[in-house]
């Protein structure tokens, strides 16, 4: 994207000036709670890619995947100038080094309008906006009220999942050129598991306005449903090369089963699942089972992926994608994500959880 005139941002004042062929919007922060504490500003789908996005921070210092941008509690106040071509959701969350855990805001969206936010104890209170709301953040909470039954709305975590998809047609069926809309399926889609939901959602995107499917997102999200459905169980897993004469399916003809594993050193559920790795592996890897370990952190990132391997023990194998180029090419766009192989290359399953890993392997190796 390209900027017509030089920005001109003043901080102090809270407003981001300039002309430009992006809508320019803006974040004002104030937060007593985290002074000196670090924290981060998510912004549309956090993916290598970058495909789902279209803003960019102005400001570019301490940004990941250009949609990430991480704050040093260093103040009271910030003001986060954004350039985007429509409204996009953001979050804010916050690591509890102590305890691993995170905790992360409601969704607010930024286009053309400024925000601001009150932080304060991001696992007690999750709405954060505060003074007047713009009208797609109206939209937002009126499209969870029309849903509330089917969604808790404090976790996200969705009870009704066809109730909710039922909802979401009508009401892009009435409102074409919801963007609001789009997102709340966008970001739901990382969740979901069933191939006939899948489906359902690609039905429900056609009912979008030509405007809609102009925009990176609906390309995007409506890629993305294409081709996972090609990657379903039963399905021959393509091929991928991860340097020198080594291939995705080469390696895997080696063992009975391979649980091929997709992630990052900064993603926190990838790392989540290492323990329950490590005891399957090594209670497995005599009898035939392997695992395939494919990280797609950028070049900058080569040192924390090696620092990452070292501090967990991780012992199978480890191949590292640089920037996710070839993980590219067979469009996996979440982390993690996984597949369980036979020496073939069938997919056995895919994403499967490692306490269903479990009982596979003790049905089918011992």
């Amino acid at each position: 994207m390209r900027l017509l005139t030089v920005l001109i941002f003043l901080s102090i004042t809270g407003i981001c000036f300039g002309q430009t062929t992006e809508k320019i919007g803006s974040i004002n922060i104030e937060s007593n709670f985290y002074l000196g504490s670090r924290f981060v500003i998510q912004g549309g789908i956090y993916s290598d890619s970058n495909d789902y996005n279209d803003f960019k921070y102005t400001d570019t210092v301490s940004t990941l995947m250009n949609s990430a941008k991480f704050l040093k509690g260093s103040s009271k106040e910030y003001n986060i100038c954004i350039l985007t071509s429509y409204p996009h959701p953001f979050q804010i969350g916050y690591l509890d080094t102590l305890t691993g855990t995170i905790a992360y805001s409601h969704y607010f969206f930024v286009g053309n309008n400024r925000v601001t936010i009150k932080l304060v104890d991001l696992f007690k209170e999750k709405d954060i906006i505060i003074g007047n709301l713009s009208k797609e953040n109206r939209e937002y909470l009126y499209l969870q009220n029309l849903y509330k039954r089917f969604v808790n709305k404090q976790t996200g975590e969705i009870y009704d999942l066809a109730g909710k998809l039922q909802v979401m047609k009508k009401y892009i069926l009435k409102n074409p050129n919801s963007i609001v809309a789009l997102w709340d399926l966008s970001l739901n889609y990382y969740n979901i598991r069933s191939e006939n939901d899948k489906r359902n959602i690609l039905n429900t995107l056609q009912s979008f306005s030509d405007r809609v499917k102009d925009t990176k997102t609906f390309k995007a999200l409506n890629n993305s449903i294409i081709h996972d459905l090609q990657l379903v169980e039963g399905n021959q897993m393509p091929n991928i090369f991860l340097g020198g004469k080594d291939s995705l399916l080469s390696i895997v003809s080696k063992r009975k089963y391979t649980l091929v594993d997709f992630w990052f050193s900064y993603c926190t559920p990838c790392i989540a699942q290492f323990p329950y790795y490590k005891k399957l592996y090594d209670s497995n890897k005599v009898n035939g089972f392997e695992i395939l370990a494919i990280s797609v952190d950028a070049k900058k990132d080569e040192i924390n992926w090696q620092n990452t391997i070292a501090k967990f023990k991780l012992n199978w194998l480890q191949f590292l994608d640089t920037d996710g180029k070839e993980t590219e090419k067979i469009f996996i766009k979440k982390y993690p994500t996984n597949f369980l192989l036979d020496n073939k290359g069938l997919i056995l399953k895919k994403d499967i959880s490692p306490d269903d890993l479990d009982l596979f392997l003790k049905n089918n190796l011992n």
